[in-house]
């Protein structure tokens, strides 16, 4: 996919939407996007495979899930889109990373 900035970014497709739209989610960046097909190119295999993704989709993994002030200043922080240090807690069956956040 080519962004607007000119570069090309690795995606992998997740939905087919109406109109030509497609669905993608951005294998580096781990954002999602809404884009015309016309906009996509297939990639060889081997841009898939190396380097792997560097985007990973994580759930948080409270210390004290009760515990409101945690919770709220994580949500601070994220609203900031701040840099977060986060401890990798466990990986699911699907591919999300349980994370508890350090900073």
């Amino acid at each position: 996919m080519k962004g607007l900035d000119d570069y090309w970014y690795r995606a992998l497709v997740e939905k087919t939407l109406d109109q030509g739209k497609i669905y993608i989610r951005l294998l580096d960046l781990g954002e999602s996007w809404e884009v015309h097909q016309k906009d996509l190119r297939v990639l060889d295999d081997e841009f898939y495979a190396s380097p792997p993704a560097q985007a990973f989709e994580c759930s948080l993994c409270y210390e004290n899930p009760t515990n409101r002030k945690e919770k709220t200043r994580i949500s601070k922080l994220i609203k900031k889109n701040k840099k977060l240090r986060v401890l990798v807690k466990n990986y699911s069956r699907e591919g999300t990373v349980g994370v508890k956040v350090l900073s």
